[in-house]
Order: structure tokens, then C-alpha cells, then sequence
């Protein structure tokens, strides 16, 4: 079982749909914590301005973030931010 998924509840922040804590089991010496930030912005390739103010906002939001999950699990070793992907119009789903 190399990656298992968690989703972390209870966290909530305006510009995030979801959190998830994916462990990596890979390497047997060092188990790599990772947390995954699924969006609520749509970013796309013609991303405006007001999506990369939006994305700003949850960077400067990051450290407090990071600081209330580490304390329920424990060090985090990486973070990924991922925009979700739309499913149908309006709805968006994560892309990782």
C-alpha cells in the first residue's frame, strides 16, 4: 500500500474545498506526510486577477493553515495546492 488518504475535517478556510493528508509508505525509512489543499479557485491558463488576489489570500492564510493540522497530525513534510477541476458548469471536482 504505498499512498493512503485522509481527509482532514473540520478545518475551513473561504478559498478551500477540501483537506487531505496523504501518506507516502513507499520508502520504508522516511513515510512522507503530505497535505493536500484542493482550491475553490478556478485557476486556468487566462487565470485573472482576481483569482491570483484570491490565491494570495490562502498563501498569506498558509502558515495558520498548516500550524492547526500539524497539530492534530503531526509534521507535515510537503504541502500541494491544487485548483479543482470543473465537472459540469458550476461544480469542480479535485484534480489530483
Amino acid at each position: 500500500m504505498p499512498l493512503v488518504s485522509i481527509e482532514v475535517k473540520n478545518i475551513y478556510h473561504p478559498l478551500v474545498k477540501s483537506f487531505h493528508l496523504k501518506q507516502d509508505f513507499r520508502n520504508p525509512r522516511k513515510v512522507m506526510k503530505v497535505l493536500l489543499i484542493e482550491t475553490s479557485i478556478n485557476l486556468s491558463p487566462r487565470t485573472d486577477r482576481t483569482a491570483n488576489k484570491a490565491l494570495l489570500g490562502l498563501l498569506a492564510d498558509l502558515e495558520g493553515i498548516l500550524k492547526e493540522i500539524e497539530r492534530r497530525t503531526g509534521k507535515i513534510d510537503c504541502v500541494d495546492i491544487c485548483p479543482a477541476r470543473p465537472v459540469r458548469d458550476g461544480e469542480y471536482r479535485i484534480s489530483a
